[in-house]
């Protein structure tokens, strides 16, 4: 993963790895709240790893990798949910998880939302009272909104 800065003529571009590994899709977030984003990877292409790298001593260092055995992860975001910065993952195959990852007390607190549907995109709508998770789940030929409102 990588960093594209363009030259003024727009002809040539200086590339700056920031992470060099395979990776396929990316969510970025301040999960933390330290004022730095962190970011969340699939890993490799489509892969069976969900990771949150934070930058540590100017480099980006794995802090955080999604414990249930996965296969095909194809979601990642980043953003809120009622106010709580959350990234989401989710998986095609095996047990088709969907899941949300959230920073508490100093530690990642993990919460799967859903199985079996196999989420390959996805959505977030922040409402006044409410938030909409919006899955396109391919596995199964459906799309799904999860409505998250406050305790």
């Amino acid at each position: 993963m990588g960093k594209l800065t363009p030259y003024q003529n727009y002809k040539e571009w200086n590339i700056e790895h920031i992470i060099k590994k395979p990776i396929s899709d990316i969510g970025i977030c301040d999960i933390d709240g330290d004022g730095i984003d962190e970011l969340a990877t699939i890993e490799p292409f489509h892969g069976a790893k969900f990771r949150i790298y934070k930058k540590i001593d100017g480099e980006y260092k794995a802090i955080y990798e999604y414990p249930n055995e996965t296969e095909f992860l194809h979601v990642v975001w980043g953003g809120q949910i009622r106010g709580k910065k959350t990234f989401i993952g989710g998986a095609r195959r095996k047990d088709a998880e969907l899941f949300m990852v959230q920073y508490r007390d100093g530690e990642y607190e993990t919460v799967i939302l859903d199985k079996g549907r196999g989420p390959a995109n996805i959505s977030v709508v922040n409402g006044v009272n409410k938030d909409f998770i919006i899955t396109a789940n391919n596995s199964i030929h459906e799309a799904c909104v999860y409505i998250v409102e406050d305790d």
